[in-house]
C-alpha cells in the first residue's frame, strides 16, 4: 500500500506537505538548539548551514514516511 494522502480532521494533505511541516517543526528545534550552544559561529555562512540542515531533516522525514 503506498501513502498518497494522509487525512488530518477531514482534510486531505499531500504526503510531501506533512513531511516538509514536520521538518519545519523539528528544524525550529534544533535551530533554538544550535544558536544557544554557539554551533552557527563555526560556519562561514550561518544560513546556508540552517538550509542543509533543513535538507537533511526533509529527506528523512520522506524517507520515514513514503515507502
Amino acid at each position: 500500500m503506498q501513502l498518497e494522502q494522509i487525512q488530518i480532521s477531514g482534510v486531505y494533505l499531500p504526503v510531501l506537505l506533512v513531511c516538509l511541516g514536520g521538518a519545519g517543526i523539528v528544524y525550529f528545534v534544533i535551530r533554538c538548539l544550535f544558536a544557544g550552544v554557539g554551533v552557527y559561529r563555526f560556519f562561514w555562512h550561518p544560513a546556508l548551514a540552517g538550509a542543509a540542515v533543513y535538507t537533511l531533516i526533509a529527506s528523512l522525514f520522506v524517507l520515514w514516511l513514503v515507502p
